[in-house]
């Protein structure tokens, strides 16, 4: 019997706490479990005149009948919160770690429960107030969707009419649109033929423009290969004249006398080397035609000596006797000398 008696007290202090006007609030509460000697910091969810929310993170869910104390953690919510109350029922937030919990406050101060109606009073004040608003708006929002609704049926009569005409025209434009097509059509093919012929010229061109192209490129290979030999004839030019001017006696410093001194030996070197080489082919030479004579008289016998007319005969002592005679050389040799630089 007592226990049917507790569970109606339950359910009509549910009632009670849902019949009196609650407040949305998020404000941090200190907590303390007189019979266990546990607290912690909870989350205020919503107040009313007897009861308010909490969500508050914990290992073990709150015993019903559990009696609490509690401290407001800022100072602008330690006038309206009672300090005592009775849990009234818990359960765990979905996934988390966090359980709320529903209180029922137990004897609050009149002037706590006096700053905590005026309070709700004054939210529900602002809240009727905004209420107020919005369905001022709510009328003038509906106000204007009929007027806007009204316009739209005008403007779709409107529409339809011109879709009307629209259509009336289209139908007469189809015919003209039919001829229109037709004379496209062939001045389609004319232009098609036409399209073919240039699209040959143009591949003409493209083959034409490759082989230019390519040309281009030769001769800028070539004019490039010209200037870089141009340049080169020119410093050697340009060494060679200064080279000549200091040869003729064009000497203006110190300087380019010793410079003009060291090109004259140079040369005069160049010269004596071409000598000495010219005395020695020549000398190498002779010896060549020796040895060339020594092996025909060596072949034809009697060391170059045979018979004509029954006496012997040399071949070579008119010859070797006519140069004694005259005193001249046996071979004149020409000497070409040019500077080496």
């Amino acid at each position: 019997m007592s226990t049917i008696t507790t569970l109606a007290s339950k359910i009509n202090a549910k009632q009670e706490a849902r019949r009196n006007s609650r407040i949305a609030e998020k404000i941090p509460v200190v907590w303390h479990l007189k019979d266990q000697g546990a607290q912690g910091t909870a989350r205020l969810r919503n107040i009313s005149a007897s009861g308010m929310l909490l969500e508050a993170k914990v290992d073990l869910p709150f015993s019903e009948d559990s009696i609490l104390s509690f401290e407001a953690a800022v100072p602008e919510a330690a006038g309206f919160i009672p300090s005592l109350g009775r849990a009234v029922w818990s359960k765990k937030k979905g996934f988390s770690s966090s359980y709320l919990l529903g209180v029922e406050f137990i004897e609050p101060a009149q002037e706590v429960i006096a700053q905590l109606q005026e309070k709700i009073q004054s939210r529900m004040a602002r809240i009727q107030s905004s209420e107020k608003i919005k369905n001022t708006v709510g009328g003038i929002l509906f106000a204007a969707m009929v007027l806007l609704t009204g316009i739209y049926l005008v403007q779709q009569n409107l529409v339809y009419r011109n879709i009307d005409q629209a259509n009336q025209l289209l139908s007469a434009a189809s015919g003209k649109q039919g001829e229109l097509y037709n004379s496209l059509l062939e001045k389609y093919d004319v232009q098609k033929v036409a399209l073919s012929e240039v699209s040959q010229e143009l591949d003409a061109t493209k083959t034409l423009l490759a082989q230019t192209q390519s040309m281009l490129s030769e001769t800028s290979a070539q004019f490039e290969s010209l200037k870089v030999e141009h340049a080169a004839m020119a410093a050697e030019y340009s060494i060679t004249r200064e080279k000549l001017r200091l040869l003729e006696g064009d000497i203006v410093s110190l300087d380019e006398g010793r410079e003009a001194i060291a090109l004259h030996k140079k040369t005069l070197r160049a010269v004596k080397v071409s000598i000495h080489n010219l005395k020695r082919k020549a000398h190498e030479v002779k010896i060549a035609a020796q040895a060339e004579r020594d092996r025909v008289a060596l072949e034809t016998g009697n060391q170059g000596f045979f018979l004509k007319d029954a006496k012997p005969f040399n071949p070579y002592w008119g010859q070797d006797q006519a140069q004694a005679a005259s005193g001249s050389p046996e071979k004149k040799i020409k000497i070409n000398v040019s500077i080496v630089e």
